[in-house]
């Protein structure tokens, strides 16, 4: 809404659903925090990885045949 003031937009109630819904909101969210920190920590690992191999591949130690 184009003119809506800051003091009706707070005075706006939203019900909330059940506590049990509400836990089960929560631990969907945590396993998804989790789920991503591991995704990020694989990530960097292979971007290391990765790294590395092409330092091999630059210095000559390492041939493309062997990828």
């Amino acid at each position: 809404m184009k003119n809506i003031s800051k003091p009706a937009l707070m005075a706006l109630l939203f019900p909330l659903p059940p506590l049990s819904v509400q836990e089960k909101i929560i631990k969907v969210i945590e396993s998804k925090r989790i789920e991503s920190r591991a995704l990020l920590q694989k990530a960097s690992g292979n971007r290391n990885a990765l790294t590395k191999k092409i330092e091999k591949l630059i210095l000559g130690n390492l041939s493309v045949e062997e990828l």
